[in-house]
């Protein structure tokens, strides 16, 4: 098993490489989450992730990953779009990894339709139940980052992953599976 990360092991693991890819930790550039939302954090960052990304795939580190021969792929899905250029360098089979929750603009990765007007956005602090003010604010927010990520997300990371941004969408669509850490709230029974 290969393992690519931004962050250095604290230890080391038995048939598990590590590859480290310095200075690749955009979640340093977050801001305090008790000062901050969700929402203003991501916006905040979000300049950041493609120029992330691009400095990562063009590492040394990295370089010598995509001549190797994998069976599978196991892809973060945060901020990591300029990647899936590898995974078509590759010719592999990828799985998404959802570190949190399925986010808006996520959702078609695993053909799971979101319902902004009775599930809270992650980005958004919104308690549930909702009110009506909450869901057209969570609609529109759930319309606006999904139009990011559509437009401004993926034609940035396609520049630095030097793949066609057609072909990083469709790319970013063919995944195997979707692992997600968590379920949306609330749980749906």
């Amino acid at each position: 098993v290969t393992f690519v990360t931004g962050f250095r092991a604290s230890y080391s693991r038995t048939r598990i490489r590590e590859v480290f890819v310095p200075d690749t930790d955009i979640f340093s550039k977050f801001p305090n989450r008790f000062t901050t939302s969700h929402f203003s954090s991501v916006f905040q960052v979000l300049p950041l992730a493609s120029e992330y990304c691009g400095k990562a795939i063009r590492t040394q580190e990295l370089q010598q990953v995509q001549v190797e021969k994998f069976d599978l792929v196991m892809l973060s899905v945060v901020f990591s779009e300029c990647l899936y250029s590898l995974i078509n360098k590759l010719q592999v089979p990828y799985i998404h990894m959802v570190p949190n929750m399925l986010l808006e603009s996520m959702s078609d990765l695993a053909g799971n339709p979101q319902f902004p007007s009775t599930v809270g956005s992650f980005l958004l602090d919104l308690g549930h139940p909702l009110t009506f003010t909450g869901r057209m604010i969570n609609t529109l927010s759930h319309i606006l980052y999904s139009a990011i990520t559509m437009h401004y997300i993926i034609p940035r990371m396609a520049v630095e992953g030097d793949i066609d941004t057609t072909r990083l969408r469709d790319i970013r669509l063919n995944g195997s599976l979707v692992i997600v850490n968590r379920y949306s709230k609330p749980p749906v029974s």
